[in-house]
């Protein structure tokens, strides 16, 4: 062979290599068609959450006589990856940080690059220990770091400043998000709300029961409704996320 043709011939079995891999890539994880929601296509063990995820704003008030309304901010620091099924655990705290109640983990489903994704709950104290009550705190578990899919309505961003849906009413309206077709593949695992007073300052938080159409991305009116709402709550500062998850 010549040195011009076996000069030729080297990028000729680059192109072929770049091909043939970009066609086994295809094969292998394929874009699906029209509006779908899938599981990430890469995704290794659960790992300790470490720094990756903060909270980045949490606070706590009395809501009855053994309730307390807890709600918190997780934000992801981390520009490219994002934290899909974190579990986390929420606490009443004493005043020397010591454990009162420990909820039983929950999963996040999506924690987005940048994003701040509200938790709350509703936490029982019993009754000889409620007065002991000073602090709250969300502690972090495991996580899957994954790369965003900007195809997949897994990697959306369902958390909104919904619009009270009347004054001083407990049910709070979704902002609509009509797409051009239905998503498939994704259901709602339940709603959080965050609260906060009129300086701003969160006080508070619940999850809620929703069994809606916002993960499809066809809701037009949809309401989330307030069980446990703190006196002092400013409506219209409420963030809330509808938790959406393959399956």
């Amino acid at each position: 062979m010549t040195r011009g043709r076996f000069t030729l011939l080297i990028p000729a079995l680059l192109l072929a290599a770049l091909l043939l891999t970009g066609a086994y890539r295809w094969w292998a994880h394929p874009v699906p068609a029209g509006c779908s929601g899938v599981g990430p296509r890469a995704v290794g063990a659960a790992v300790p959450v470490q720094d990756g995820l903060a909270v980045a704003e949490q606070g706590f008030s009395r809501v009855g006589g053994w309730s307390f309304s807890a709600g918190a901010l997780v934000v992801d620091r981390s520009p490219e990856w994002a934290a899909y099924r974190t579990t986390v655990s929420l606490r009443l705290l004493d005043s020397s940080g010591g454990v009162v109640v420990a909820l039983p983990e929950r999963t996040l489903p999506m924690v987005l690059p940048g994003s701040r994704l509200p938790v709350g709950a509703v936490i029982e104290v019993a009754p000889d220990r409620a007065a002991s009550v000073a602090g709250f705190s969300l502690a972090f578990g495991t996580t899957h770091w994954v790369r965003p899919e900007p195809w997949n309505p897994l990697f959306r961003r369902f958390d909104v400043r919904p619009e009270p849906d009347g004054p001083g009413a407990p049910d709070f309206l979704l902002p609509a998000n009509m797409g051009p077709v239905a998503c498939e593949g994704l259901s709602p695992a339940g709603a959080a709300l965050v609260y906060r007073n009129g300086a701003g300052a969160v006080i508070g938080g619940e999850g809620v029961a929703y069994s809606g159409e916002y993960c499809a991305g066809t809701h037009a009116g949809d309401t989330v409704t307030a069980a446990h709402m703190p006196p002092t709550t400013d409506p219209q500062r409420t963030e809330i996320a509808i938790y959406c998850d393959v399956g």
